[in-house]
């Protein structure tokens, strides 16, 4: 009896050396309803990593903000049925939160470093008189790349947005569904991680300064989810159709597998706002999704498009139409006119992008491209500064206080885009990508040598000159010009679901040379398959040791 006890001791001295304490058990606190009061009371008393929150089946209606800043690594659990996609509707919250003056969220979560945060089984709705939210109903901020929400509904009717991915957070969305109201500019998710790179104002300076890293965790991830929008019924082709996300100040998103009926993603460009100086969306991939479906979308109001693009760069590729879209993408730079947005001249602006600012790279001939932060640029200098003081702090003119605007000497990164299934909308005349000022094809942006004609791809073979192709790796062209790209259809182990097929893109880096430039990160996201953090370490096992 003795050895054993010495034993016992002996073992939980070792945990505490290897650990730092002693280890945790799992610990559930459970909320007496699902009504704010006890959802926060219950909140307050997480104090270990591992701790689970469990909200009870119900429907209650909160007034007030329940707030959580995360110490622990926890887990927010709803009733809602795990092997259900939308979780089914168990614990229900009902919005009734002023969202004016001061934008309150219902559901503010901030995110704590090295810790997971997950929110799974929760179905939020509108009252019928909720109030706009701008920022959304339930807000993400802190910084994290083990953020997991999962098998929720979110069916908010106020026009407007209803979650927040902001600060510097990571992660993904998964298995849930997101109702959108048909013919309504609202947005689903507003993505905004602004505060990555070290950026205290949140504008996405840092995040502008990073690498893109495509294929990388450093991205929100929304996989296996539903989205469900449609078109209004006007029949004079300006068409309206809700968008599954916003994303600006830097934000970075991957959409993959999903269902999108009758809705679109979009980004907003540097240039939309001026005080803060907001950075457009930095970096997308939308692969493998379906675009439907026929009843919510017709030929009278097809949606515009699947993607309206702003700014960044990214990777369009393998979805499939079975809805009405006019498009796969639309580009626009808006800096380029004031259609969209007016601009103030440095130093109190951007300017516009038409070769008359600074800000811009005014090549000769072309208009002021690369404009900033435009479609097919990436990682630059370091800007930073609220206007009229924003300056370049990769260089010497922040410390010698020049804030004219100097071209931040943004790398070309194409856009890529391949093996799209897709249609346009009958008489509607529509393509694979919607050109605008200053962006080029074979330049700024790759398209497909193929095009689909409802039952395979047609059309001219990939011959290393222009474009993009696909096949397999032996099939690849031997010569190529640089800027080109393949999809090697036989190479690569990311997806690990069993169905889908591999992939691996490679880029012709200079004339004749392939290098592998993109992989697509591990699906299912490893947060799905495992714990939900990456710093959790396993316990040692099979211990012995003699005690005398």
């Amino acid at each position: 009896m003795i050895k054993i006890v010495k034993s016992v001791l002996f073992a939980a001295l070792f945990s505490v050396l290897l650990f730092g304490k002693a280890a945790q058990a799992q610990t559930t606190i459970n909320a007496a309803t699902c009504n704010s009061s006890d959802v926060q009371a219950a909140l307050n008393k997480v104090a270990a990593d591992g701790t689970t929150v469990n909200i009870p089946a119900g429907t209650c209606t909160w007034t007030t903000t329940v707030s959580y800043n995360q110490v622990f690594s926890t887990t927010i659990l709803g009733a809602g049925n795990q092997s259900v996609v939308g979780g089914g509707d168990a614990t229900v919250i009902i919005d009734n939160v002023s969202h004016s003056p001061n934008d309150n969220p219902t559901l503010n979560l901030t995110a704590a470093p090295g810790k997971s945060l997950r929110l799974s089984g929760i179905t939020m709705k509108s009252n019928g008189s909720s109030s706009q939210s701008f920022n959304g109903s339930i807000t993400f901020y802190g910084t994290s790349n083990a953020v997991r929400i999962d098998h929720a509904h979110l069916q908010l009717t106020a026009d407007g947005k209803q979650m927040t991915i902001g600060g510097c957070v990571y992660g993904v969305m998964d298995h849930s569904i997101v109702d959108l109201n048909a013919g309504t500019t609202q947005n689903g998710v507003f993505l905004h991680q602004g505060n990555c790179g070290g950026d205290s104002l949140g504008v996405g300076d840092g995040q502008w300064h990073l690498p893109t890293s495509l294929g990388s965790a450093n991205f929100f991830y929304f996989e296996n989810d539903i989205f469900n929008g449609g078109t209004n019924l006007g029949g004079n082709g300006s068409t309206v159709a809700p968008f599954v996300d916003d994303c600006s100040g830097g934000g970075r998103f991957v959409f993959r597998f999903n269902s999108i009926n009758g809705a679109q993603a979009q980004g907003h460009a540097t240039g939309h706002s001026n005080n803060p100086p907001d950075r457009s969306c930095r970096a997308y991939e939308i692969y493998m999704n379906t675009f439907g479906n026929s009843s919510v979308t017709n030929t009278s109001n097809p949606v515009e498009d699947a993607f309206y693009n702003t700014g960044g760069t990214g990777v369009v590729w393998g979805n499939t139409f079975t809805g009405y879209y006019k498009n796969i993408v639309e580009t626009n730079v808006d800096r380029t006119n004031s259609n969209t947005y007016v601009q103030a001249a440095s130093p109190t602006g951007w300017g516009y992008c038409n070769g008359s600012s600074n800000w811009d790279g005014n090549q000769p001939g072309q208009n002021g491209w690369p404009c900033l932060d435009q479609i097919g640029r990436g990682e630059g200098d370091l800007l930073q500064g609220v206007f009229p003081t924003v300056c370049d702090a990769s260089l010497t003119d922040c410390q010698n206080h020049i804030f004219s605007g100097r071209w931040p000497n943004q790398a070309l990164e194409p856009v890529y885009q391949w093996m799209d299934k897709f249609q346009p909308a009958p008489s509607w005349g529509g393509l694979v990508w919607v050109s605008s000022t200053n962006v080029v094809p074979n330049r700024d942006y790759y398209l497909y040598t193929l095009a689909w004609n409802g039952s395979s791809f047609t059309g001219t073979a990939f011959n290393g000159t222009v474009g993009t192709g696909s096949g397999t790796l032996a099939s690849r062209p031997s010569t190529c010009t640089a800027g080109v790209a393949y999809w090697a259809t036989d190479q690569g182990s990311w997806n690990q679901s069993g169905t889908g097929g591999q992939g691996l893109l490679y880029k012709c880096s200079s004339a004749n040379t392939w290098t592998a430039y993109y992989t697509p990160y591990t699906y299912p996201h490893p947060l799905i398959k495992g714990s939900g953090s990456a710093n959790n370490v396993a316990a040692p096992t099979s211990l012995t040791a003699n005690v005398n």
